[in-house]
């Protein structure tokens, strides 16, 4: 059981697929808020051989385990006292174990979604650590290929250009925090560079980024060069969302689930952070180069957003050379869709 935002729950997958590989051909359930479900499902269901279920944080089989309701069961969890092991990545986990130890699961690892402050661990590698209680170990290297697939979408060939034969940068202003955006004279400035260059730009604005995309645009008149080139995409679900994703020569993105997918995409993706850590939240993924971050801040996890004269926000320039060193890394075919 996974809960959170986008990046949250892709972190998990590393150690679900070790949880799946070690289970010797038994079922495993996985419970994720739905919006994301249709990727971890992707992510885990291209071997016959090991059985996985993805089912809702709101299941019934599940949603009692965080209230008071007695236990429930359902056709993916007709028993819970048939279920041998049960990992739970939640708040309040010690509640949690208790009331699964109660419905009769063999053994529980609860832990805390986010690693102590004080750990040093990235996010991935802390639900990773956690599986050590039941001998089972991620693989070292998991992030340097790609580690997420699209569904149902055809093959997407990463670098390719638009129909001007334009490099196409897919660009990510939002994130569901506001505090991790980064401003928007510097990605306006950003966008405008890339354009002068002969890019294509789209801008992704999702449910949460309305403000942000807005912030570019405000109290500014959009240059002749941008017509025809730069793009506002909205509306588009995840699975569309990251078909585009794995297509583009660049993605630009703050500290968000957005940057996540891409990474493990294998998309070249350049991560803008400000107030969070990148020792703890960079996107993991063959082909990624953060800039700025606040080394040791704990914020969202263990404390407070950093007051504004510690952040360490990025320059323009410093994106635009990290754009630079990511888009010439080789060109890869993604089969989206197949293993």
């Amino acid at each position: 059981m996974r809960g959170g935002a986008l990046g949250d729950v892709l972190l998990g997958i590393p150690a679900w697929r070790a949880l799946r590989d070690a289970s010797a051909g038994a079922p495993l359930v996985i419970s994720v808020p739905g919006a994301v479900a249709a990727l971890v499902r992707a992510a885990l269901t291209d071997d016959p051989t090991r059985p996985v279920t993805v089912i809702g944080s709101d299941d019934p089989a599940v949603a009692w385990i965080h209230g008071s309701d007695q236990a429930q069961v359902s056709h993916d969890i007709p028993d819970w006292a048939a279920v041998d092991v049960a990992v739970a990545w939640t708040r309040g986990h010690r509640d949690v174990a208790t009331r699964l130890l109660g419905a009769g699961v063999g053994r529980v690892v609860a832990a805390d979604p986010f690693p102590p402050a004080e750990s040093g661990l990235h996010a991935a590698d802390w639900l990773s650590a956690t599986l050590e209680q039941v001998g089972i170990a991620v693989p070292n290297g998991w992030d340097e290929a790609r580690w997420l697939r699209v569904p149902e979408i055809p093959l997407v060939s990463v670098g390719r250009v638009d129909a001007g034969g334009r490099r196409v940068a897919v660009v990510h202003p939002g994130s569901g925090s506001r505090h991790k955006w980064w401003p928007a004279d510097r990605w306006r400035a950003t966008i405008g560079a890339l354009v002068a260059d002969g890019w294509a730009v789209r801008i992704l604005e999702g449910e949460a980024d309305g403000a942000a995309v807005a912030a570019i645009f405000a109290g500014a008149s959009v240059p002749d060069a941008w017509s025809g080139a730069v793009t506002v995409v909205r509306g588009e679900g995840l699975g569309a969302v990251a078909a585009r994703l794995a297509g583009a020569s660049a993605v630009i993105a703050n500290d968000s689930g957005i940057a996540h997918l891409a990474a493990g995409l294998g998309a070249p993706v350049v991560a803008v952070f400000g107030p969070t850590d990148p020792a703890t939240w960079r996107p993991r993924g063959p082909r990624v180069v953060v800039v700025g971050g606040t080394p040791g801040a704990t914020w969202p996890h263990a404390s407070s957003v950093p007051p504004e004269g510690t952040i360490s926000w990025p320059e323009v320039d410093e994106v635009l050379g990290a754009v630079s060193r990511v888009s010439s890394l080789p060109q890869i075919e993604v089969l989206c869709g197949q293993g």
